[in-house]
């Protein structure tokens, strides 16, 4: 179990009184982020590797506690709709970390996984500090 203890984010909170508040806008449009963060390709948002359907279910009926990817989507895109692995992952229960890299560093067991977003409200998706803790 996870016991959240932080203050959810909103625009405008007070976190200090005098202190200037925090303000929360869009920084980039998705078109202007693939502009800046592209590698100079689209190779980066097409054929890129995915978890099938199929796969997805596996995971969820054998009880994940976390499936991650070193890849820019957990599905096939740009779905523009439907988003399997996400909706069968989701439904379960099971959180989805994308974008991972450096996952090669990793032995097969023994390690202790972290990912954890600041609280943010409104925002459907959003960076985490993601690191492995190997004796």
């Amino acid at each position: 179990m996870i016991a959240e203890l932080s203050h959810r984010i909103v625009d405008g909170m007070i976190t200090y009184p005098g202190v200037p508040a925090p303000r929360l806008s869009v920084h980039l449009s998705r078109e202007d982020s693939r502009k800046v963060y592209a590698p100079g390709t689209d190779a980066y948002f097409h054929g890129h590797p995915y978890l099938a359907p199929e796969s997805a279910a596996w995971l969820a009926d054998q009880g994940a506690a976390l499936v991650g990817i070193d890849s820019l989507n957990i599905d096939d895109t740009p779905p523009h709709g439907e988003r399997p692995a996400h909706s069968i992952l989701l439904k379960a229960g099971i959180p989805l970390v994308e974008h991972l890299t450096g996952l090669a560093a990793l032995p097969g067991e023994g390690f202790r996984f972290h990912a954890a977003p600041p609280m943010v409200a409104g925002m459907g998706t959003f960076p985490v500090r993601a690191y492995a803790i190997v004796p």
